[in-house]
């Protein structure tokens, strides 16, 4: 089935800002805080779990 076009472009815009941000910062690791709102979770999952090696999930759940 895959994922649903709309779902797959937020996950390409989100994985290009987050880059960008990880050629600015020199390539640290970056790190993303999720406050357990909802609609930030799966998308920010999805993204963690293919890029493990430059980010990492913080959750305050």
């Amino acid at each position: 089935m895959g994922i649903p076009r709309g779902l797959q472009e937020t996950l390409d815009r989100f994985s290009a800002k987050l880059e960008s941000i990880f050629n600015s910062s020199g390539g640290r690791k970056l790190n993303l805080f999720d406050c357990g709102g909802g609609g930030i979770d799966l998308i920010a999952v999805a993204i963690v779990t293919v890029h493990a090696d430059v980010l990492t999930l913080t959750s305050s759940n």
